[in-house]
């Protein structure tokens, strides 16, 4: 189980949400990804977030996401607690995903849940999140609650949180 205060002292200050670094042929800079991440790190960031949105994952390859995802583990080399990120996958991709997050050293997994034209429920949504935390634990982007309202948000939290106890963020 992960210690939840030194994940709340690793979201404090500065935050780095890392944006993957492109050649100009397209193909991933993973030498200036680290270099990104020794400037994030020694300008004190306790964290390396990899987002589906600012790590530009619309652009890479399934691969490719998890190429990032190795070497920002790799080279962060324990400096800084990893977060890593999902895209939008479903209950059995998000899994397979969280395994191998958790065997390369990831510490915690961000999960944009699949909700295709508002199709979750609170209970669905809820079972999403403590199916993937019994993997790795689990931060939850709470912006798809915001179009439906407080009531449904805290449903769904409350409905993840009896459910799952590793919930970090």
């Amino acid at each position: 189980m992960i210690d939840r205060s030194w994940v709340r002292h690793s979201l404090t200050g500065p935050v780095s949400s890392i944006r993957t670094p492109f050649r100009q042929d397209g193909t991933v800079d993973l030498d200036g990804l680290r270099s990104q991440i020794d400037f994030n790190v020694d300008a004190g960031s306790r964290t390396m977030l990899l987002t589906a949105g600012d790590s530009h994952y619309i652009a890479l390859s399934d691969d490719e996401i998890a190429q990032v995802t190795r070497v920002t583990v790799e080279h962060t080399a324990g400096r800084a607690m990893i977060v890593a990120a999902e895209r939008y996958s479903s209950s059995r991709q998000a899994l397979d995903f969280a395994g191998y997050c958790n065997d390369i050293g990831v510490d915690v997994l961000m999960l944009m849940p699949p909700d295709w034209a508002g199709s979750c429920t609170p209970e669905t949504l809820a079972g999403h999140y403590a199916t993937v935390a019994a993997r790795i634990p689990v931060m939850v982007v709470t912006n798809i609650f915001s179009p439906r309202g407080e009531a449904f948000g805290l449903s769904a939290l409350e409905l993840t949180l009896a459910a799952t106890d590793n919930v970090v963020a």
